[in-house]
């Protein structure tokens, strides 16, 4: 009956202690696969992540070149409105010189003008008296 004991004694201790085995190895090859997943998951978290930043960083490029196609587009704005301003005053002076020319010349016509009549009243009255000289 000792016998009988010590044998189911030991075959326990064989079956805790290959079960222990079992136990641990299944335990390890489950760490194993956790690793492995919690690999894959940083992994396929981290190509997600520069995706992301990626997609962040074309709208940040989409949103600059907007900015200076706008800021561009109000630039030429300004400037086609000065340049609107500046031709306006030229031909204002444009205008003014035309003006000022006519009126140059009308004095110069007026001028020549009433020279030659004071000239030929002068002429007029000197042979006027040259006559009543004469006489």
């Amino acid at each position: 009956m000792e016998t009988q004991l010590f044998t189911t004694l030991f075959q326990l201790i064989i079956a805790v202690v290959f079960g222990g085995c079992v136990g641990w190895l299944i335990k390890r090859r489950g760490f194993s696969k956790m690793v492995l997943q919690t690999t894959d998951d940083s992994n396929r978290l981290l190509e997600e992540t520069r995706k992301t930043a990626e997609n962040i960083k074309k709208i940040a490029e989409i949103d600059a070149k907007e900015a200076i196609i706008k800021r561009q587009n109000e630039f030429d704005v300004k400037v086609k409105e000065k340049q609107k301003e500046i031709d306006k005053a030229e031909q204002r002076l444009l205008d003014r010189e035309k003006t000022l020319d006519k009126k140059i010349e009308r004095c110069r016509t007026k001028g020549i003008s009433q020279l030659e009549k004071k000239s030929l009243i002068l002429m007029m009255l000197k042979i006027c008296t040259r006559k009543k000289m004469r006489k």
